[in-house]
């Protein structure tokens, strides 16, 4: 892309997915460093867009390195009790147990009834 970064102004917004990105968050911020800054050499003032990508540690460092545009399903591999941040990978899919899909408020309180069912596998430390 930064090789053929001329032909670019007849664009509004470009986009990336996190993994064209690169494999590591630095590795990612680095990438989008060298976008910006060959965009500028050019006097291009595009948005560059990051796909996938939508939390509350990644977003401020894609920023600071030149992105603009964010979003992200990173608000479904958390959820909330109490307060407490729960990284609902950690959660294998043997150790769920099966969740009506007659609910009509799927989402949150999804997790919220897999967190009360297993609160000892996913809280082990805090307990």
């Amino acid at each position: 892309m930064i090789k053929h970064r001329h032909e670019l102004s007849h664009f509004s917004i470009i986009g990336f997915t996190e993994k064209e990105l690169g494999p590591s968050l630095l590795k990612r911020m680095t990438a989008i460093a060298r976008v910006r800054r060959a965009l500028k050499e050019v006097n291009l003032d595009l948005p560059i867009h990051v796909f996938g990508s939508l939390d509350t540690i990644s977003t401020p460092l894609y920023f600071l390195a030149g992105a603009d545009i964010f979003d992200g399903l990173t608000w479904l591999r958390y959820a909330f009790r109490d307060g407490v941040r729960i990284p609902m990978m950690s959660i294998s899919h043997s150790d769920l147990m099966p969740i009506s899909s007659e609910r009509s408020d799927a989402g949150l309180s999804q997790c919220e009834t897999v967190i009360d069912i297993r609160q000892e596998f996913c809280l082990p430390s805090l307990s």
